[in-house]
């Protein structure tokens, strides 16, 4: 345990920057001063069109490259990866950083600072936000993620995952319940709870929003994974007896055009493309204007945005989206459907669209993300997890570990 007066220099490192992930290194160097946080962040070209900030407060360290290089799986690039992770881990070390938390475990980067800091003896937390109805590999990569899984996260300190289907995830793997922390993706939840009625206002009128409609929403990329083509097509089942309601559908993507181009002629105008929007504000706003958010995914480890509509929204969302498990009491604040199932997302939109309904589902969503918050807290499960590895001394907060 560390008694000395100096502060536990921590390093969380992760491929990008994101709104989300900014809030959260923020609140640990206001919430944790008994910690030096070093933000290190591997990759400089984002999955979405977020723009990178050299932030001091958080101590930004960028080791990106501006173009994203060659495929992985060239040799060329994975000598670019191991060559980048020993670009890192010197840094590590001529930084004197006492602890890492590392996000993800699947390249040459990361398993080069892992070695690392097992042989170093640099206690080392994995981030991963996988969920077990997300692992559905077969054959021979399943052999190997059998393998690697297990071997990897034994080198580790302990594991952080976002909510319970991250949990199930990893005991399959042999990951001992003692060792897991939860340690969601965090939005600052006071800027979707906040809503100021001229800037909705204002936002409306930019969109060709009416006050006099309902909206259902999506947010995310227009990729196939993300299904966006199951909710389009669901909408044009349902529209012609839900007249009072409209779909928004926020996000860029391959599959936009597509989708824009094979409408129905009658349902067109019923339909707002909004394209990608990376003013948070103006996703509050849309979120306040809005009253049930739809997140169809084949493929979500975890879904941040189920999290940020779950302060105002009704919600719907497929069976393989992480946050849902944790967010949605289905029935309750809204519905969960089997995955790809279109008459299953049918029937939940016609069920939470029924206007008898649609407030009280509204006003349930709130309190079923209190609730699930106060036993998922990052921060506080982030001390725990430092005090449990004898890299902090016990104070007298709440444990919320094993939930």
């Amino acid at each position: 345990m560390r008694h000395g007066r100096s502060p536990l220099r921590l390093a969380i490192i992760a491929n990008e920057q994101t709104p989300y992930r900014l809030h959260l290194h923020r609140r640990i160097c206001r919430e944790m001063p008994e910690t030096e946080l070093w933000s290190i962040f591997t990759n400089e070209v984002a999955s979405s069109p977020w723009q990178y900030q050299d932030d001091p407060e958080i101590r930004s360290v960028l080791f990106g490259d501006i173009s994203p290089g060659l495929p992985s799986r060239t040799i060329g690039e994975a000598f670019r990866q191991w060559t980048k992770g020993s670009r890192i881990v010197g840094w590590l070390a001529s930084h004197r950083i006492g602890a890492i938390i590392l996000y993800g475990y699947n390249d040459l980067v990361r398993l080069r600072i892992v070695r690392w800091a097992a042989a170093q003896k640099v206690p080392c937390f994995l981030f991963g936000d996988s969920n077990i109805h997300c692992d559905k590999a077969i054959g021979i990569k399943a052999a190997v993620k059998r393998w690697y899984i297990p071997w990897i996260l034994g080198q580790t300190t302990g594991v952080f995952h976002c909510g319970t289907l991250g949990r199930e995830y990893f005991r399959r793997y042999g990951v001992a319940a003692a060792k897991l922390y939860t340690f969601p993706y965090e939005p600052d939840y006071t800027l979707f709870e906040r809503s100021e009625l001229d800037r909705c206002s204002a936002t409306r009128r930019r969109h060709g929003l009416s006050a006099d409609r309902r909206y259902l929403l999506f947010s995310g990329r227009m990729i196939a994974a993300k299904r966006p083509d199951l909710l389009v097509k669901a909408f044009e089942a349902i529209a012609a007896v839900r007249t009072d309601w409209d779909l928004v559908m926020v996000g860029d993507g391959p599959l936009r055009p597509e989708l824009e181009n094979c409408l129905d002629h009658s349902f067109r105008k019923r339909i707002h493309w909004l394209g990608f929007i990376a003013d948070v504000a103006e996703l509050a706003d849309l979120y306040a204007i809005c009253d049930v958010f739809v997140l169809p995914s084949d493929f979500e480890p975890w879904g941040v945005v189920l999290t940020e509509a779950a302060t105002r929204l009704a919600l719907v969302a497929s069976s393989v989206v992480g946050a849902a498990a944790d967010v949605i009491e289905d029935g309750v604040n809204g519905r969960i459907f089997p995955q790809g199932n279109r008459d299953g997302l049918r029937e939940a939109l016609l069920d939470v669209t029924e206007l008898s309904r649609i407030e009280s589902l509204k006003a349930a969503s709130p309190g079923v993300l209190s609730r699930w918050r106060r036993s998922a807290d990052p921060v506080l499960n982030l001390r725990l997890a430092l005090q449990n590895a004898r890299l902090l001394p016990v104070t007298d907060s709440k444990s919320v570990h094993g939930n």
